[in-house]
């Protein structure tokens, strides 16, 4: 069964004008596959590229690789600390990949295709360029794995170099996508932009890169810029957001110095830009997945941080479209929960939010999705405990001081006691008095504490 479209695509589809109905509708179905025309070649060729580049043969001096390398490796450190590891201090193949899955999703709400955390897609579901897209890890361990053919499991510098490579692997995927929008401007890549130029190499990028491989609706609102400012949810505010980016990038450039005295942007600025845009642009959209977040909490009413599984087919998103994942989809993201008698099957909240079919952009590469509220969570208890185990009773006291503020009006402070909390019991009894704090079992634990 096709996976559902992406919320952005939801809230196009809903807004665009009566007179293309039809085309709504197609747009919809391609949108809702989460899935992007991908050239095998291209592909390999990226990862090579990105190989390269990490491991010392790419364009980076020595200096400024070594500053990417270290920046990764102090973010990771807090998340490193707290992974079981063998004898040796090493780590497992999927907990590699959790490592640089929790890395781009706390640092930008990015998913990389192939490391998501969800159960894997059966065959029904899956297309070829994602299948493609899943032989990413399997690529990337094999050759952090032939620098020490020796030794078994990963240290933590393959997986700060596992997240310098996915993060060159995204850097070139934009970059490409911004090739063709030069050349199909007849812009050279050889020679600089001004402002003008670049604004609007910028806003033919946004509309590739937001609508994916849908060309028809591409080349119709790029023919038509009054329609796409009057169909596409946002669009003032998303043309906002690049000519903040490109102030942003002013100012620093100009403040280290190569400031006015250069006339022009380069390639290499343009893609800075677009770069800037990525990382930053979950924390834009925010608002439309906080408005989802909360529509989903007013029907939370035994504050469990779940749905009833009717209750949520039976609500709408908006005015024409309605929550409408299928069962054996939400089971497939893990945001099903089906161990209730009492109140039967639900939908878990922050592991539906953060699902595929929120997510804003789809790539080939990468999907941009709703930011993870727990994330902060997961992040603080890491840093308090720095290591893989610890008591119940330790786990349970920092989750009771933490602020569970969701937005300005909610203070309410976290309700320990519940099943979930003699869980944490019940586990660590197994497990010489300790529970285990990033296995999946217990991540998933942890996250709902905060709602009994």
């Amino acid at each position: 069964m096709p996976a559902p479209p992406t919320y952005a695509a939801l809230i196009f589809a809903a807004i665009v004008i009566p007179a293309c109905v039809h085309a709504r509708t197609e747009l919809v179905q391609r949108k809702g596959t989460l899935r992007a025309t991908v050239d095998k070649d291209l592909f390999y060729s990226n990862l090579r590229d990105a190989l390269g580049d990490t491991l010392g043969c790419g364009e980076d001096v020595p200096e400024k690789r070594k500053e990417k390398l270290a920046a990764i490796e102090r973010r990771l450190l807090p998340i490193w600390k707290s992974l079981p590891k063998s004898a040796s201090g090493r780590i497992e193949r999927p907990l590699l990949r959790y490592i640089a899955h929790r890395y781009f999703v706390g640092a930008s709400s990015i998913m990389i295709r192939g490391f998501e955390r969800s159960l894997q897609p059966n065959q029904s579901f899956v297309g070829s360029a994602d299948i493609l897209s899943r032989q990413v890890p399997a690529y990337l361990e094999a050759a952090l794995e032939s620098q020490h053919a020796q030794e078994h499991g990963f240290d933590l510098h393959d997986a700060v170099h596992m997240v310098a490579m996915l993060r060159k692997l995204i850097s070139d995927s934009d970059a490409a996508l911004l090739e063709k929008v030069y050349e199909a401007q007849r812009k050279s890549t050889a020679r600089p932009l001004t402002r003008a130029g670049l604004e609007q190499v910028l806003h033919e990028y946004m509309v590739h890169w937001l609508l994916g491989d849908d060309t028809e609706s591409i080349q119709s609102f790029l023919d038509d810029r009054y329609r796409l400012d009057q169909a596409f949810p946002r669009w003032s505010e998303i043309t906002g957001l690049q000519l903040g980016e490109i102030r942003a990038f002013d100012f620093e450039r100009g403040r280290t110095g190569a400031g006015t005295m250069l006339s022009g942007y380069s390639f290499g600025d343009a893609q800075e830009v677009v770069g800037r845009i990525t990382s930053s642009f979950a924390s834009f959209w925010d608002d439309e997945c906080s408005d989802m977040r909360d529509k989903l909490v007013a029907m939370d009413q035994h504050h469990t941080g779940r749905v009833p599984l009717s209750r949520f087919y039976s609500r709408r998103l908006s005015a024409e479209w309605r929550f409408a994942e299928s069962e054996d989809y939400l089971r497939e993201l893990g945001a099903l929960d089906e161990t209730s008698r009492w109140h039967g099957k639900e939908v878990i909240i922050p592991n539906y939010i953060g699902a595929a079919s929120n997510c804003i952009v789809a790539t080939p590469h990468y999907l941009v999705c709703c930011a993870d509220s727990c994330e902060g969570i997961l992040g603080e208890l890491e840093a308090r405990i720095s290591a893989a185990v610890a008591p119940p009773a330790e786990i349970l006291a920092l989750v009771g001081n933490m602020s569970s503020q969701t937005s300005l009006d909610d203070e309410e402070p976290p309700k320990l006691k519940g099943s979930l909390s003699r869980q944490l019991d019940q586990i660590a009894s197994a497990h010489g008095g300790k529970d285990w704090c990033h296995v999946a079992e217990g991540s998933q634990r942890i996250r709902r504490l905060r709602r009994e």
